[in-house]
């Protein structure tokens, strides 16, 4: 479905990350690392608009959680949010920093570590300065399968959420 007039770029990027997690159909190891590193190298590809130092991707939801990466410090199942790959370990962190040299990983991993829309959206009005009227969501999601160590074969919804901060585009429209 068309949004409309919002940068369609945006949805068809979603689309794409989607089309990577239902394509990552086990729990193997490399099905989990193939998975791992389409996600850090679309959020890496995602993170600022346009090789600024602003942020444009505020928050990322990928479902189902099946591989550690997506799991948070603790172990738990974390709605496959983004800040449990590069926020849940000293190891994870680091690779943020790595990522993102331009930005403190700390506040990025508070908005991306936010445990629900209400403490996310003053995240990003207070440490970025972001309205709720600039930010833009799109899911893409369907059902899917995918298979465990058992061989048990699990039907589960496949989704990709994403927040973009449109701050840039909405200021030069």
């Amino acid at each position: 479905m068309d949004a409309g007039g919002t940068n369609q770029q945006l949805v068809s990027s979603v689309k794409w990350l989607q089309a990577n997690n239902l394509a990552a159909d086990n729990t193997r190891n490399e099905t989990c690392d193939f998975l791992r590193e389409t996600v850090f190298q679309w959020v890496a590809s995602n993170i600022y608009d346009g090789g600024s130092d602003v942020m444009h991707l505020l928050h990322l939801e990928i479902e189902p959680v099946r591989c550690d990466f997506q799991k948070g410090p603790d172990g738990s199942q974390s709605n496959g949010v983004i800040g449990a790959a590069l926020c849940g370990s000293s190891e994870a962190l680091a690779r943020c920093e790595a990522m993102f040299s331009k930005k403190d990983c700390g506040h990025l991993c508070k908005v991306w570590s936010a445990s629900d829309e209400q403490e996310r959206q003053y995240y990003y009005e207070n440490l970025f300065g972001i309205r709720p009227s600039v930010t833009f969501t799109t899911t893409d999601g369907s059902y899917g399968t995918y298979s465990t160590p058992k061989g048990e074969v699990v039907n589960d919804y496949f989704s990709v959420s994403a927040v973009f901060n449109e701050t840039k585009a909405v200021s030069q429209s």
